[in-house]
């Protein structure tokens, strides 16, 4: 697949903005066209009026070029190859489509030309109709398609690996290397969002920017690859309130995944997560980086920030559900959770707020190590911060949770790159140790489960006597958890993060 034509910096013209909304429609509609199909004849009502509708839609939607390219890939979908842009909601309703095609093998559809009414009816009842028992189910499409006569019009493009013929090019990122790329652009679309909130003309572009980022970092939490990012220090002072923001929404998500949300409603978490400090933006620089005490004045500037964020959201003149909730978090996850009846946001988020806040350097206090955030978070259960909430927090990362850099028994140090799955064991992550016992650095990080008792003479059982600060000793600890376990020797690659 091509890559997709760049787009002007400062977003999409009214005509192409008209065009994604036009094929986002139709997509919506020709999933369901695709679904009816399965079960119904042309004639079935049902299927007769959205076929009628699709007809219409595809007529519009592919006026300009008349025929059409549309293909699924890293979980997008291109239009002519250019990437389709949409909100949440119209994503989800996307994810329909983009199943029912993978159900089939089948990558995208090629159309050469302008279809009939009957040729569109032909189009979706050879994609619609399959044997799931099938393990030939591109190649039954494919006959379906010249059974119908219209092979010489339409070409249906194969998943890699599915069929034989012309094969869709893979450029699949590498899940570590999209999770990095992912949590870095949340930052600068964050920062881009807040700058163009004045500006009406491309304040929805940015939303949209922002909104396809969350569904990364929703993709991000699901598939685990967050490890890779690690959620203890990766700080950066001088960007706090995006580096925290980022922060605080993939705790959030990898919570809230915890908790058997559905992706529709991570979607939703995230977005309200990231935006939970909005207000703060609009503080004056110096009062947030005081590293003096309050004056009385400057804290009730500081307590209006939620104030502030309501009204920022304000300024977007759509009024929904999904903005409801953002503003209800924005004025709750500063309350305590004891005798408030809370949104479930709002206490989710609490829980991720106060563990980057505890873990972050501030102008008044140096951060906590990790195990004593946790610690203060277990003492703030059922007061300050839901207890089920924190639990599961303790039970998902740990008490050093990924990134956390420690010191072993043996007098060795490591870096916690993934907790341990029995609960049981919460203060025994897998690490990566990085300095053997004279302090000196490994030349190829060892990997250990400190869950698991060495086998014959793997070496000494080891376990965590304290969590020490990485940059008293010189340690870069995002660089350790790039790594990956070769297969063959148990040694570690570093990969270092782009």
């Amino acid at each position: 697949m091509a890559n997709p034509s760049p787009t002007s910096p400062i977003g999409p013209s009214p005509q192409e903005l008209a065009l994604h909304n036009a094929w986002n429609t139709l997509l919506t509609t020709l999933s369901q066209a695709i679904n009816l199909g399965a079960i119904h004849e042309p004639d079935n009502r049902n299927m007769a009026d959205v076929m009628a509708r699709t007809f219409t839609q595809l007529n519009e939607a592919a006026k300009p070029q008349g025929g059409f390219h549309v293909q699924q890939h890293e979980q997008n979908i291109f239009v002519n190859n250019q990437r389709l842009r949409c909100d949440g909601a119209t994503f989800v309703r996307h994810m329909k489509f983009l199943e029912a095609l993978a159900e089939r093998k089948i990558a995208g559809i090629h159309v050469k030309q302008p279809l009939t009414r009957e040729q569109l009816n032909h189009l979706i009842l050879s994609v619609a109709r399959y044997k799931r028992e099938s393990n030939t189910r591109y190649e039954d499409a494919v006959r379906q398609v010249e059974a119908r006569g219209i092979a010489t019009v339409v070409e249906l493009l194969p998943i890699e690996g599915a069929g034989v013929g012309k094969r869709t090019k893979s450029v699949r990122l590498e899940k570590r290397t999209f999770a990095v790329r992912t949590y870095a652009k949340a930052m600068a679309l964050l920062r881009e969002y807040i700058h163009h909130l004045d500006d009406a003309a491309h304040r929805g572009y940015y939303h949209l920017k922002l909104s396809r980022v969350v569904q990364d970092l929703v993709t991000v939490c699901l598939d685990g690859s967050w490890r890779h990012i690690g959620v203890v220090h990766n700080k950066h002072f001088d960007e706090y309130l995006y580096n925290h923001s980022a922060n605080v929404a993939m705790v959030s998500l990898v919570l809230g995944a915890a908790t058997g949300l559905k992706r529709s409603h991570l979607q939703e978490l995230g977005m309200a997560a990231l935006l939970h400090d909005l207000g703060k933006a609009f503080l004056p620089p110096e009062l947030l980086k005081k590293a003096t005490a309050f004056t009385d004045y400057e804290r009730k500037q500081l307590m209006q920030h939620p104030v502030l964020g309501v009204q920022a959201l304000l300024r977007v003149p759509q009024y929904n559900e999904a903005l409801l909730k953002r503003i209800m978090v924005i004025c709750e996850h500063h309350e305590a959770v004891k005798g408030a009846n809370l949104h479930f946001f709002s206490r989710v988020i609490a829980v991720a707020e106060i563990f980057d806040a505890l873990t972050s350097d501030r102008p008044q206090r140096k951060a906590f190590l990790p195990d004593a955030a946790v610690k203060m978070m277990i003492d703030m259960a059922g007061k300050r911060l839901d207890r089920e909430l924190v639990a599961l927090f303790v039970r998902t990362f740990g008490l050093f949770p990924c990134g956390a850099c420690v010191e072993l028994n043996t007098g060795e140090v490591a870096v916690a790159v993934q907790p341990s799955p029995d609960p049981k064991m919460w203060m025994s992550p897998s690490v990566r140790i990085v300095r053997d016992p004279q302090g000196l650095p490994y030349r190829v990080p060892r990997a250990a489960n400190l869950a698991e008792a060495p086998r014959g003479a793997e070496g000494p059982t080891r376990h965590i006597t304290r969590a020490v600060d990485p940059a008293s000793l010189g340690l870069n600890v995002s660089g350790f958890l790039y790594v990956e376990t070769t297969a063959a020797t148990g040694d570690t690659i570093i990969r270092r993060p782009p």
